[in-house]
């Protein structure tokens, strides 16, 4: 839900006229807006890499490491 309203403020903010003014910003070409989206799209992909990772580890149980200790004698 965070990365769909900061999408929309981005997109508010170079399409609205008074605010696109007031940021000091510019239109961007097509080209532009795919380079946007690729990167913004390489954020998410890390970003759900990473809680895959995390759940995962999570979700094992922990194994309990015994040690021994072994007496020698002559």
């Amino acid at each position: 839900m965070l990365y769909g309203i900061s999408l929309l403020m981005i997109i508010l903010a170079i399409k609205l006229d008074f605010l696109k003014s007031f940021l000091g910003l510019t239109e961007i070409t097509g080209n532009q807006w795919l380079i946007c989206i690729a990167f913004a799209f390489a954020l998410l992909l890390v970003d759900e890499v990473i809680k895959f990772f995390m759940r995962r580890r999570k979700s094992q149980p922990e194994v309990e490491v015994k040690t021994v200790a072994v007496a020698v004698s002559n």
